[in-house]
């Protein structure tokens, strides 16, 4: 099962193998919450609330109310928001994402730590109707996989060890000041309530500026900081201080793998905290559109057997977790060349693998990346291309290194269709 909002409500929808379609369960309904009295302003009625959220407004730091009912549509929301405080349209995401992530309003299967929608269900609907659906056993993937969970406390020790080694006249020493920014910065990290913190403008320089000049060598601690504030509404703020809609911090981070992936020393930590940041950024729509903008480079980054053929599961079921995040980022676009280069690297993943988690991932990427094209000339393009990689070879059962049997013969079986 799976929620989507539809106008004031939000309601569940079930995947019915027999018809392959979504069909609506029914609106759900929550238990009373107390509520919050509002004053009211020229956008927002006064009245009760279920949160009224505190907001962080320009580099003065002002935090702003916005009142939010369950029954309230989280875009509408923003909207409101946006033209009270004269906020470009722009943020509209991070701030509906937001208010998504902290009202419970946004749903995640069980078996990952998926968030926030990234495609419209209807239109994932209509299009893998159109092109099969109905004698599918799998649904395509209509959300981002993300990385959230992580010793944090434990990365900020470390992040202070590495300090103490460089020399105190060194650019990448951190000053007194310097210090206690981190660790106001990592206690909010660390917070139950991390989605709902609010972060210095201070606090962000020090991690994405002062860290980013960081040698590789100490960058795993630095890096782990990263993938998480990456999934924070806050993180639009790099963006805006940089200039380039937070490219930056996706260079320092590909400059980090690329190291780590040449290295002769095992930096499987490494390798696997750069593609989980990597992986987190294809969350919001802002940080998204700067990886899709530059997909090619990023893809390139994966093709190394220390990141496809790595003996560590962890390290390939992240990196088919980001090739299956750039499969839903592509749904409605119409990209070929993005959508070949993940379909040739998922089949360097699938090639050897015999884990049954990590395979299967790679199903529903190829399975997304098949069935949601909007053009039909787009789907020849990329059936042709399954064809010219041999891509029916590594499914089974002609692999035999994997069973055709469970959700994994179905997911093979529904794209052995679509390949037809």
């Amino acid at each position: 099962m799976k929620m989507f909002r539809e106008g004031n409500m939000a309601t569940v929808y079930t995947w019915k193998q027999s018809t392959g379609c979504w069909e609506r369960v029914g609106e759900v309904v929550g238990a009373a919450k107390q509520s919050t009295h509002y004053e009211g302003d020229a956008y927002f009625e006064a009245g009760e609330y279920d949160h009224i959220f505190k907001v962080e407004i320009g580099e003065s730091g002002a935090h702003k109310p916005l009142p939010f009912r369950m029954s309230d549509n989280p875009l509408v929301a923003a909207e409101k928001f946006c033209a009270r405080e004269g906020i470009n349209k722009s943020c509209l995401e991070q701030i509906t994402s937001f208010i998504r992530r902290n009202t419970g309003l946004s749903s995640a299967p069980s078996s990952s730590s998926v968030t926030s929608a990234s495609t419209p269900a209807s239109d994932l609907k209509d299009q893998w109707a159109s092109y099969g659906g109905g004698v599918s056993k799998v649904a395509p993937l209509m959300q981002v996989f993300t990385f959230a969970k992580g010793n944090f406390e434990g990365a900020g020790k470390k992040i202070m060890e590495f300090d103490a080694q460089f020399p105190e006249d060194s650019p990448a020493h951190l000053t007194a000041l310097e210090k206690q920014y981190l660790l106001d910065a990592l206690e909010k990290i660390q917070s139950p309530s991390f989605m709902k913190k609010e972060f210095r403008a201070c606090e962000l320089d020090v991690i994405f500026e002062k860290l980013a000049v960081w040698p590789s060598s100490k960058a795993v601690p630095v890096m782990d900081v990263w993938r998480a504030l990456a999934l924070h509404p806050q993180y639009h703020a790099v963006h805006r201080k940089s200039g380039d809609h937070g490219w930056m911090t996706v260079v320092v981070a590909l400059r980090h793998l690329k190291e780590a992936c040449a290295s002769q020393a095992d930096e499987t930590p490494l390798i696997l905290c750069c593609l989980r940041f990597l992986a987190n950024l294809m969350d919001l729509t802002t940080n998204r559109t700067v990886m899709l903008r530059h997909a090619n480079v990023v893809l390139e980054s994966l093709a190394s057997d220390r990141v496809l053929t790595s003996p560590n599961k962890n390290v390939r079921l992240t990196a088919a977790s980001l090739l299956a995040n750039f499969a839903v980022a592509f749904a409605t676009k119409e990209e070929t060349e993005g959508r070949i280069k993940v379909l040739k690297l998922l089949r360097g993943l699938m090639e050897r693998e015999g884990d049954a988690d990590v395979f299967y991932r790679c199903l529903l990427a190829v399975l997304t990346i098949l069935a949601t094209p909007p053009q039909p000339q787009q789907r020849r393009l990329l059936r042709g291309a399954c064809q010219e990689i041999d891509m029916a070879d590594v499914l089974p059962p002609l692999n035999q290194n994997i069973p055709a049997e469970g959700r994994i013969g179905d997911a093979a079986q529904d794209i052995l269709l679509l390949l037809e």
